[in-house]
């Protein structure tokens, strides 16, 4: 039995296009979010909870295509924020359902990324049973 560590989902000829779709939804929360961030004028609380679940989606991405992405968005914040026409005073309740939005989307990812370890450490170790018992 052999067993693969690198799993491929989509068939070889559409991976590369899957890539791009990726990128491109990527670049596209990047631009909406940085609107957004503008569009709340820059809120504290809002803005900061943004900008840290914005920079756990980026946790995957490599240091080239992260710095690509947070320039993007310091870009369209600067942008947004003066040519947005009006911009949105945020209530206390406004605030709070914001952070339970964005406390919610941090605590899925989390437990998605420790789901993720737990699964390929269990593939791993299975790896290295196999391993064993065919060098025994």
């Amino acid at each position: 039995m052999v067993i693969s560590l690198s799993v491929d989902y989509y068939p070889k000829s559409s991976r590369k296009q899957t890539v791009r779709n990726i990128d491109i939804h990527m670049a596209a929360d990047t631009v909406i979010l940085a609107a957004t961030v503008a569009f709340v004028s820059f809120a504290p609380l809002p803005s900061s909870m943004t900008c840290v679940a914005y920079l756990v989606a980026l946790l995957g991405y490599s240091s080239a295509y992260r710095s690509v992405f947070i320039l993007v968005f310091l870009v369209t914040c600067g942008l947004s924020y003066i040519f947005l026409p009006f911009k949105v005073i945020l209530s206390d309740t406004d605030t709070l359902v914001i952070f339970l939005i964005l406390a919610s989307y941090l605590a899925i990812s989390i437990q998605y990324g420790r789901d993720k370890n737990v699964q390929l450490a269990e593939q791993l170790n299975s790896a290295n049973k196999e391993n064993a018992d065919l060098a025994h």
